[in-house]
């Protein structure tokens, strides 16, 4: 038993370690010429981009950590002069 426990210790140690982070899925509708600042403001609040979709708008759907979606939110909504629809 103690030579299985020193296994799984081994095994364990060798791992790699990773964090959980909590995230949230925001949909937002954008136009065109708001695009790129919205891309700017999820890039740099570590969101994760899941579709685009580019039609008359384009609808950005992507994962944003919990700890920043207000804050996403807010900044998407400036930079864009409340012209952003976001769902959630």
């Amino acid at each position: 038993a103690r030579a299985y426990g020193d296994t799984v210790r081994t095994v364990l140690a060798q791992l790699p370690r990773s964090t959980h982070t909590d995230l949230r899925e925001l949909q937002a509708h954008i136009g065109y010429a708001d695009y790129a600042s919205a891309r700017r403001i999820l890039d740099a609040a570590g969101a994760t981009i899941t579709a685009e979709e580019f039609a008359s708008e384009v609808i950005v759907t992507a994962q944003v950590p919990l700890s920043a979606y207000t804050t996403v939110i807010a900044a998407l909504s400036e930079a864009t002069a409340g012209r952003i629809t976001i769902s959630v």
